[in-house]
């Protein structure tokens, strides 16, 4: 029927890890696009160079200090498995 299941969608999402919108007009998109880019400004990709080899397991922890001005630190301790 050409029809999105709203259902499968968002078990998709939580599965994943992901968010689910739904937008039930055009209009609701500027409200979920402005959820979406307040989502993103918190969000920061890393990267590096490794020794791991592919499927290893890694431990390592990440701390972002912000400036003098701000007095939160972000830290982040997990492991990740090399690609």
């Amino acid at each position: 029927n050409g029809e999105a299941d709203p259902m499968v969608l968002q078990k998709i999402a939580t599965q994943s890890k992901g968010l689910y919108f739904h937008a039930s007009t055009t209009a609701a998109l500027d409200t979920i696009y402005a959820s979406i880019s307040q989502i993103l400004r918190g969000s920061y990709v890393v990267s590096f160079p490794s020794t791991a080899k592919s499927g290893e397991e890694v431990e390592m922890e990440i701390v972002a200090s912000p400036p003098e001005s701000v007095k939160k630190v972000a830290r982040f301790f997990g492991r990740y498995t090399v690609k």
